[in-house]
């Protein structure tokens, strides 16, 4: 039973990760509808800030993982607290209380609204911004779909992240829970290649005493940068603090971890195996690091109708402005028309099955693309009369004669005696028994009906 339900679990995550593929696409900008500007924007403006602070890899990493991790890569992340309705958003949570990079997201929204306005969504901004700035510091270029929308809640009481004292099994419950493997973890872990904390947040677990889990030479060293005031902060990897490469995994296999579930990833029998594959293999990591983030970027995102195209990353967009309805009309009182009045007249004579059942035939033809057009409705009036006025029949057969006679007048093609083609040719006729017009269809007499000529086709259109 345990064996079906784990199945049935993964089945599900799989059929909504394809759903959401599905849903995105890469280069969904690059249409001229939309903004085929929009990714070179992204990366211009992630390498000018790149050049000026290497750091800012590690920021948006962090960020991406943050927004991802909570509601979905829906922005969220973005909100500012004063732009709720409670005046709170996920930047109160404690676990996002060190987050940057705001302002270059800032800065890109600003350039894409320029270019493109409502058009590129904030949760794509931080993928793009991530993907570019991760190619920038050495580690993998990859295409990453689009096409998320940006969510309508920011809520801090749903900021749940995984934190530096787990343990391995303790991580891994976040993880599974969003759908990714072991393997996933252990390779989103590798971000902290570029990562920076501070020393309030494993001082208690790492250097509170010596246990053979730390480097002796580097717990000597943390100990004497966290001992001073303030709360230093330091680099997860020692080596490589700026470059996306696999430095991390062969500084935990060295025991210089700094953060606890950091190091327990070099110990654990579950992922022991993938850091070692890792260290040793740069572009095993390179390939697994590309894969994860755009794992990771397909997170409950919004897709479709759902959630919005923010104005202003920092702010859900305003509701429409809805105009009041119109004023009801005022009811002006007439006075009641007179009587119409009657007169009297002759009853008719009976019908006649000669020319006088013919006495309201019309042809018409409507304005058309062939100057040919009044030349072959002559030319059909003139072959319709001949043939009405000869022939003794019944009103009710009338509207038969009229279509055997059409199909033998008019081609397959619409063409009437070899002329053009009469796109907007209408032909209406009717009994010697008058009524009224009604929904611009005749009901004259017990035999009418509609004949028109549109689409390249002409139709019979018998009432």
């Amino acid at each position: 039973m345990d064996k079906k339900i784990i199945l049935l679990s993964f089945l599900c995550i799989s059929l909504q990760l394809s759903f959401v593929s599905a849903q995105l696409q890469v280069g969904f900008y690059n249409t001229k509808a939309r903004c085929p500007r929009a990714e070179s924007i992204v990366r211009d403006t992630v390498r000018s800030r790149f050049f000026a602070d290497r750091s800012i890899t590690a920021a948006l990493l962090r960020m991406y993982f943050h927004d991802c991790f909570v509601r979905g890569c829906d922005a969220s992340i973005l909100i500012d607290s004063k732009n709720t309705k409670n005046k709170k958003s996920e930047k109160n949570a404690g676990a996002n209380g060190s987050v940057r990079g705001y302002e270059l997201i800032d800065q890109i929204k600003s350039k894409l609204e320029a270019t493109c306005a409502m058009t590129v969504s904030c949760a794509d901004i931080i993928a793009l911004a991530t993907r570019d700035a991760v190619a920038l510091a050495g580690g993998p270029s990859y295409s990453i779909p689009t096409g998320r929308r940006d969510g309508l809640v920011s809520d801090p009481s749903q900021v749940n992240l995984p934190g530096p004292s787990l343990t391995v099994p303790q991580a891994f419950q976040f993880f599974k829970n969003k759908g990714f493997t072991m393997n996933d973890m252990v390779t989103l872990l590798g971000g902290h290649t570029v990562g920076i904390t501070h020393c309030s947040l494993f001082k208690g677990d790492r250097l509170s005493r010596a246990d053979g889990s730390m480097d002796t030479n580097l717990f000597n060293r943390l100990r004497k940068t966290c001992s001073s005031s303030g709360d230093p902060s330091v680099f997860l990897d020692q080596n490589t603090s700026f470059v996306v490469d696999n430095s991390f995994y062969k500084q935990l296999r060295l025991k210089k971890g700094i953060l606890k579930v950091d190091q327990l990833l070099a110990s654990d029998k579950s992922t022991a195996g993938a850091v070692a594959n890792f260290a040793a293999n740069p572009r095993a990591f390179q390939q697994a690091f590309a894969n994860a983030l755009i794992k990771l970027g397909n997170t409950q995102v919004l897709t479709g109708k759902s959630g919005e195209i923010r104005r202003n990353c920092r702010a859900f967009n305003p509701p429409q402005l809805k105009s009041p309805p119109p004023p009801p009309p005022k009811i002006v009182k007439s006075p009641p028309p007179p009587p119409p009045k009657i007169l009297k007249s002759p009853p008719p004579p009976p019908p006649k099955y000669q020319s006088n059942f013919l006495a309201n035939f019309t042809i018409t033809g409507a304005e058309t693309r062939f100057k040919s057009t009044d030349e072959s409705v002559r030319k059909l009036e003139a072959q319709l009369q001949s043939y009405m006025l000869s022939n003794d029949s019944r009103i009710e057969d009338l509207g038969k004669k009229i279509n055997k006679l059409m199909k033998r007048i008019i081609s397959p093609q619409g063409e009437i005696l070899g002329s053009a083609p009469t796109e907007g040719l209408q032909i209406m006729w009717s009994g010697n028994r008058p009524r009224t017009w009604e929904n611009g269809k005749s009901s004259l007499g017990r035999s009418q009906g509609n004949f028109s000529h549109s689409g390249g086709k002409f139709h019979i259109l018998k009432e």
